[in-house]
This record gives structure tokens, C-alpha cells and sequence, in this order.
């Protein structure tokens, strides 16, 4: 990715880590999340959903290969909840001094924005199933 960006890898690093002096930029993220997304990473749309859920909006993510059948949607179902749990537990004990610190505000957005990702594929892999399940005449134009 460094040579695509056309950086040294240690730039890179530096950049990513976030050091003194080393901040990246909104347009290497961008490129980054680009990047990222071309090659189908894990966490591609983290960048662009965090961006959008600062709006209040939420990204819909493309079908990914491990969520189009009806096993990995129940794999996928185990994930949400294993989510929705660490969600309610870092909201809990934030909320237990009825005051929420920036420390504890960045952790429930970050779990949430695990927990919608997950969502997001789930829903689209029910998309995916539901009409690789009907006749071509019913199926949703592309």
C-alpha cells in the first residue's frame, strides 16, 4: 500500500500509528480506505462508516462472500449478539457515574460501529439470499 500512496512502509506506519509529528491526513485516509476497500479488508468501510455515522447516516455495505448463505447468517447472528453485549457493557459502565468522559464516548462508538458492521452484513446477506432465492422475472433490477 506504501508504494501505491508512494511512501516509504515506515511513513506509512508512522502515519497510521498516529505518532508525534506522523498525523494522517484526510485525503491518505481516504486512499487508504480506497485501497482498502479494493482489496475486500475485513474492516474496509470502518473509515467511511465512521465518517457517515458523525451525520447520523449509516453506510450500506456491499454483499460480502461471508455472509450469503442461511449458515453464515446464523454465524453472523452469534456476532451481533456477541456485539450488542460488549455495547451494552461498555454503555453501562460509562453511564454508572451518570456522566460519559471522551474515553468512554470513543470505546461506545467504536463498539457500536462493530455492531452495526455486523448488522449491515447480515442484512445484506438476507438481501443476497432472499433473491438468489426468487425467479429471475421477480428479482430486484441490478
Amino acid at each position: 500500500m506504501a508504494v501505491r500512496l508512494g511512501i516509504t512502509d515506515e511513513l506509512l506506519r508512522k502515519e497510521l500509528a498516529g505518532g508525534p509529528g506522523h498525523k494522517m491526513g484526510v485525503t491518505r485516509a481516504e486512499q487508504v480506505s480506497e485501497y482498502c476497500i479494493e482489496a475486500k479488508g475485513e474492516h474496509c468501510y470502518a473509515y467511511v462508516n465512521s465518517l457517515n455515522a458523525r451525520s447520523g447516516r449509516l453506510l450500506e455495505l456491499p454483499v460480502r462472500d461471508d455472509m450469503t448463505t442461511p449458515r453464515e447468517i446464523r454465524t453472523g447472528m452469534a456476532g451481533l449478539l456477541e456485539k450488542t453485549s460488549a455495547t451494552i457493557m461498555a454503555l453501562t459502565s460509562a453511564l454508572a457515574d451518570d456522566n460519559i468522559n471522551d474515553n468512554e464516548r470513543r470505546d461506545i462508538e467504536r463498539k457500536l460501529s462493530d455492531l452495526f458492521a455486523v448488522g449491515q452484513g447480515i442484512l445484506r446477506g438476507t438481501h443476497e439470499i432472499n433473491e438468489s432465492r426468487k425467479p429471475a422475472h421477480l428479482r430486484a433490477a441490478a
